[in-house]
Protein backbone atom coordinates (compact mmCIF):
# COMPACT_ATOMS: atom_id res chain seq x y z
CA UNK A 1 0.00 0.00 0.00
CA UNK A 2 1.38 3.36 -0.98
CA UNK A 3 1.84 6.11 1.53
CA UNK A 4 -0.56 8.36 -0.41
CA UNK A 5 -3.39 5.78 -0.13
CA UNK A 6 -2.78 5.57 3.61
CA UNK A 7 -3.10 9.37 3.97
CA UNK A 8 -6.27 9.43 1.85
CA UNK A 9 -7.81 6.65 3.97
CA UNK A 10 -6.99 8.55 7.19
CA UNK A 11 -8.52 11.73 5.74
CA UNK A 12 -11.66 9.85 4.68
CA UNK A 13 -11.94 8.32 8.14
CA UNK A 14 -11.76 11.78 9.76
CA UNK A 15 -14.41 13.15 7.39
CA UNK A 16 -16.73 10.21 8.07
CA UNK A 17 -16.32 10.67 11.84
CA UNK A 18 -17.02 14.40 11.53
CA UNK A 19 -20.18 13.79 9.48
CA UNK A 20 -21.31 11.10 11.96
CA UNK A 21 -20.88 13.44 14.94
CA UNK A 22 -22.78 16.19 13.10
CA UNK A 23 -25.67 13.82 12.36
CA UNK A 24 -25.84 12.64 15.98
CA UNK A 25 -25.99 16.21 17.27
CA UNK A 26 -28.87 16.97 14.88
CA UNK A 27 -30.80 13.93 16.07
CA UNK A 28 -30.48 14.87 19.74
CA UNK A 29 -31.77 18.38 19.07
CA UNK A 30 -34.87 17.02 17.31
CA UNK A 31 -35.67 14.64 20.20
CA UNK A 32 -36.16 17.44 22.74
CA UNK A 33 -39.43 19.27 23.22
CA UNK A 34 -40.75 21.68 25.79
CA UNK A 35 -43.22 20.40 28.39
CA UNK A 36 -45.39 22.81 30.31
CA UNK A 37 -46.84 21.98 33.71
CA UNK A 38 -49.95 23.80 34.93
CA UNK A 39 -50.53 23.89 38.69
CA UNK A 40 -54.31 23.75 39.08
CA UNK A 41 -54.55 23.79 42.86
CA UNK A 42 -52.16 23.68 45.78
CA UNK A 43 -53.53 23.05 49.28
CA UNK A 44 -52.19 22.43 52.80
CA UNK A 45 -49.35 24.92 52.37
CA UNK A 46 -48.12 23.21 49.21
CA UNK A 47 -47.97 19.69 50.60
CA UNK A 48 -50.69 18.52 48.19
CA UNK A 49 -50.83 19.70 44.58
CA UNK A 50 -52.94 19.00 41.52
CA UNK A 51 -51.07 19.54 38.26
CA UNK A 52 -51.75 19.01 34.56
CA UNK A 53 -49.25 18.39 31.80
CA UNK A 54 -50.14 17.56 28.20
CA UNK A 55 -53.64 16.38 29.12
CA UNK A 56 -52.55 14.14 32.00
CA UNK A 57 -53.37 15.04 35.60
CA UNK A 58 -51.13 14.35 38.59
CA UNK A 59 -51.51 14.66 42.32
CA UNK A 60 -48.26 15.32 44.15
CA UNK A 61 -48.14 14.46 47.86
CA UNK A 62 -45.19 15.80 49.84
CA UNK A 63 -43.05 13.32 51.79
CA UNK A 64 -40.50 13.80 54.54
CA UNK A 65 -37.77 12.20 52.40
CA UNK A 66 -35.36 14.84 51.15
CA UNK A 67 -34.21 12.69 48.23
CA UNK A 68 -37.74 11.88 47.10
CA UNK A 69 -39.80 14.98 48.05
CA UNK A 70 -43.13 13.98 46.43
CA UNK A 71 -45.17 10.86 45.80
CA UNK A 72 -46.67 11.11 42.33
CA UNK A 73 -50.22 9.88 41.85
CA UNK A 74 -50.93 9.75 38.13
CA UNK A 75 -54.64 10.44 37.71
CA UNK A 76 -54.84 10.15 33.91
CA UNK A 77 -57.11 12.22 31.67
CA UNK A 78 -59.86 14.51 33.00
CA UNK A 79 -62.60 11.89 33.40
CA UNK A 80 -60.26 9.39 35.05
CA UNK A 81 -58.90 12.15 37.33
CA UNK A 82 -62.43 13.06 38.45
CA UNK A 83 -63.21 9.38 39.08
CA UNK A 84 -60.08 8.76 41.16
CA UNK A 85 -60.34 11.98 43.16
CA UNK A 86 -64.01 11.26 43.89
CA UNK A 87 -63.10 7.75 45.05
CA UNK A 88 -60.32 9.05 47.33
CA UNK A 89 -62.50 11.83 48.77
CA UNK A 90 -65.22 9.29 49.70
CA UNK A 91 -62.86 6.53 50.89
CA UNK A 92 -63.22 5.45 54.53
CA UNK A 93 -60.84 2.85 55.89
CA UNK A 94 -61.93 0.77 58.88
CA UNK A 95 -59.82 -0.48 61.76
CA UNK A 96 -59.15 -3.84 60.11
CA UNK A 97 -58.45 -2.47 56.62
CA UNK A 98 -54.78 -2.79 55.65
CA UNK A 99 -54.95 -0.60 52.59
CA UNK A 100 -56.38 -0.06 49.15
CA UNK A 101 -54.65 -0.35 45.80
CA UNK A 102 -55.56 2.68 43.73
CA UNK A 103 -56.32 1.51 40.22
CA UNK A 104 -54.16 4.03 38.38
CA UNK A 105 -51.08 3.98 36.16
CA UNK A 106 -48.64 4.61 39.01
CA UNK A 107 -50.22 1.82 41.13
CA UNK A 108 -50.35 3.80 44.36
CA UNK A 109 -51.40 2.26 47.67
CA UNK A 110 -53.55 4.10 50.23
CA UNK A 111 -53.34 3.15 53.90
CA UNK A 112 -54.82 4.60 57.06
CA UNK A 113 -52.81 7.55 58.31
CA UNK A 114 -52.74 9.87 61.31
CA UNK A 115 -55.86 11.78 62.44
CA UNK A 116 -58.13 10.39 59.74
CA UNK A 117 -55.74 11.20 56.91
CA UNK A 118 -54.32 8.79 54.34
CA UNK A 119 -50.77 7.60 53.82
CA UNK A 120 -50.36 7.50 50.05
CA UNK A 121 -47.54 5.19 49.01
CA UNK A 122 -45.79 4.54 45.76
CA UNK A 123 -45.95 1.15 44.09
CA UNK A 124 -43.09 -0.17 46.23
CA UNK A 125 -44.84 0.83 49.49
CA UNK A 126 -41.64 2.37 50.87
CA UNK A 127 -42.12 6.14 50.54
CA UNK A 128 -45.35 7.83 51.51
CA UNK A 129 -46.95 11.22 51.85
CA UNK A 130 -49.92 12.24 53.97
CA UNK A 131 -53.12 13.62 52.43
CA UNK A 132 -56.37 14.39 54.18
CA UNK A 133 -59.76 13.62 52.64
CA UNK A 134 -60.87 17.28 52.92
CA UNK A 135 -57.86 18.47 50.92
CA UNK A 136 -58.54 15.87 48.24
CA UNK A 137 -62.10 17.24 48.05
CA UNK A 138 -60.63 20.71 47.44
CA UNK A 139 -58.59 19.34 44.54
CA UNK A 140 -61.69 17.66 43.13
CA UNK A 141 -63.65 20.91 43.42
CA UNK A 142 -60.88 22.85 41.64
CA UNK A 143 -60.87 20.28 38.85
CA UNK A 144 -64.62 20.11 38.30
CA UNK A 145 -65.85 23.60 39.14
CA UNK A 146 -62.91 25.92 38.54
CA UNK A 147 -63.25 29.56 39.53
CA UNK A 148 -66.30 31.78 39.09
CA UNK A 149 -64.99 33.43 35.94
CA UNK A 150 -63.03 30.48 34.58
CA UNK A 151 -63.93 27.20 33.02
CA UNK A 152 -63.27 24.07 35.08
CA UNK A 153 -59.63 23.03 34.94
CA UNK A 154 -60.20 20.08 32.66
CA UNK A 155 -62.07 22.32 30.17
CA UNK A 156 -59.87 25.41 30.46
CA UNK A 157 -57.76 24.67 27.39
CA UNK A 158 -60.56 23.62 25.04
CA UNK A 159 -60.87 25.54 21.79
CA UNK A 160 -64.63 25.82 22.17
CA UNK A 161 -65.94 28.79 24.14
Amino acid sequence: MHRSNFIINKEMERIVKLVFVALLSCLTVQAQHKVSVNVIKSVAMGTLKLEESEGTYYMLVETDNRYHPFVSVILGDSTEAVRLLTYMSELKLGKNDRGVYLENISENVIMKGPLGAFNIYEKTVTICGVAHRLNIKKLLKALTEGGRERKPAYRRYDDED
